[in-house]
């Protein structure tokens, strides 16, 4: 997990400058979404994770919170 949470934060510092804001909302939630079980395995407390955040379909996106590119 820490190797894949290292190469996308690897990626995503390199190419920073391409980003638009809508791309920053996009890609806050998918940082996210690696960081909360990493952080929870190394915490030893996936059980106290919410169930939502171990979803990979349960986006903001398709949740409808946040607006979907046109």
């Amino acid at each position: 997990m820490g190797a894949v949470l290292s190469g996308y934060l690897t990626q995503l510092t390199a190419g920073a400058a391409a980003y638009t804001e809508a791309d920053g909302t996009r890609l806050a939630t998918c940082t996210l979404h690696l960081l909360t079980p990493f952080l929870a395995h190394h915490l030893a407390s996936s059980a106290s994770v919410p169930p939502q955040t171990r979803q990979p379909h349960a986006t903001p996106e398709r949740q409808g919170r946040v607006p979907a590119d046109p």
